[in-house]
């Protein structure tokens, strides 16, 4: 990806690709607040271990 290029991931699917193959290329991850889901605790708690921000939203700002 150049590097004056924002390009958006949706999904935990795409988003777990991306943190395995390149997390260098992420900026910020927004997640949903209230989410429950153990994929996407373990897509937080790699992110933190990496040192990229994170912050969790609402779902309907996600929206």
């Amino acid at each position: 990806m150049n590097k004056n290029q924002t390009e958006w991931v949706f999904g935990i699917h795409a988003l777990e690709s991306v943190l395995e193959q390149s997390p260098e290329n992420i900026i910020h991850i927004m997640v949903a607040g209230n989410s429950n889901n153990p994929r996407l605790q373990k897509i937080i708690s790699l992110a933190r271990d990496l040192g990229l921000k994170l912050t969790k939203e609402s779902v309907n700002k996600l929206n």
